[in-house]
């Protein structure tokens, strides 16, 4: 199923974080320059001060060795403000290195991050502030930088022509929706269910450690360790909260509780009943995205009418192999 099925600002928001993102690795069909130049996330939300104590939470900072040089990223979906402009504009290297815990960085830069129709607003307020902000706009076509220059100079050669997309969107979510903080629970549990449910499917463990499930199936790529440790400890506290009610209300036929356990060191751990049947899964996916989008958009839902989704599969050969 789509996790596109309900579209919000934050979930523009979170499309551009991933964006970035994904440029600091190496996956098929998406933008690798800064991956090429060694950059990788180093934070994620982490805020610190600048210089004269004002405060700043870029939404991600990526660091390369190779360069001795971070990024500070600012996504706007949205408007942005003269003051964050400010803030931003008061950073100095010491600030990064000391405050912000990012070591053995010698320069930086700021680059803002937004959609085409929103960039000429962000311009004018550089220009007005004559910052020296990098300014990235994204359409569903390219990536192109419209402001600025970046320190590093083959980052720079990289982006002095727009950067063709082969997909509008990420190929992976590579940030969780649940773990950022513009959290929208309709769009996590949609991805949670997918995940449960290509975890039965494919795996069919005789237990369930939520902390294993996270980590292979919501955080592959390990993006939830470049949070600061307090925000890391809520979004394991909410991702378990939530699994305990996706099972209890989509799974339960499946999956029971086993130990109740909310400490840090011991992980919640789930029994699997019995052997998945795979027409019986697909149909509750099926049911529980419904459900969900219904939820979220407050509306009743007909239980034998799924118009958006199609009829119940019959035959396990309906079922696509994940």
């Amino acid at each position: 199923m789509s996790k596109e099925l309900i579209k919000t600002s934050n979930t523009l928001h979170h499309e551009l974080i991933n964006c970035f993102i994904g440029f600091c690795y190496d996956m098929p069909g998406w933008p690798n320059f800064l991956h090429k130049e060694g950059y990788k996330i180093y934070w994620i939300e982490q805020d610190f001060t600048n210089k004269n104590g004002g405060k700043v939470k870029p939404e991600v900072i990526a660091k390369s060795n190779m360069h001795s040089s971070a990024l500070l990223l600012e996504c706007k979906s949205g408007c942005a403000s003269e003051k964050q402009f400010n803030s931003y504009q008061e950073i100095e290297v010491s600030d990064v290195t000391q405050k912000a815990g990012v070591s053995l960085v010698k320069t930086f830069d700021v680059v803002f991050m937004t959609y085409d129709s929103n960039g000429k607003e962000i311009v004018s307020l550089i220009d007005a502030n004559n910052a020296p902000f990098i300014l990235l706009c994204k359409s569903e076509k390219q990536i192109e930088k419209v402001k600025g220059k970046f320190t590093v100079t083959a980052v720079d050669d990289s982006t002095n022509s727009p950067i063709s997309l082969s997909n509008s969107y990420p190929p992976i979510s590579i940030l969780p929706l649940w773990a950022h903080e513009d959290y929208q629970e309709c769009e996590a549990d949609i991805e949670i269910v997918n995940s449960f449910v290509s975890l039965l499917l494919s795996d069919r463990p005789e237990t369930l450690a939520i902390d294993d499930f996270i980590s292979k199936y919501l955080d592959e790529r390990n993006i939830l360790s470049c949070f600061p440790n307090r925000e890391r400890a809520t979004i394991r506290s909410r991702i378990q909260k939530d699994c305990k009610r996706i099972i209890k209300s989509h799974f339960s036929k499946y999956i029971s509780i086993r130990q109740k356990n909310f400490s840090d060191i011991s992980p919640h751990i789930y029994d699997v009943k019995e052997r998945p049947n795979r027409v019986d899964l697909v149909n509750r996916e099926r049911r529980a995205i419904l459900r969900i989008a219904a939820n979220a958009i407050g509306t009743d839902i007909i239980e034998d009418k799924q118009p958006s989704f199609g009829d119940d599969v019959q035959n396990e050969s309906d079922i696509n192999l994940r």
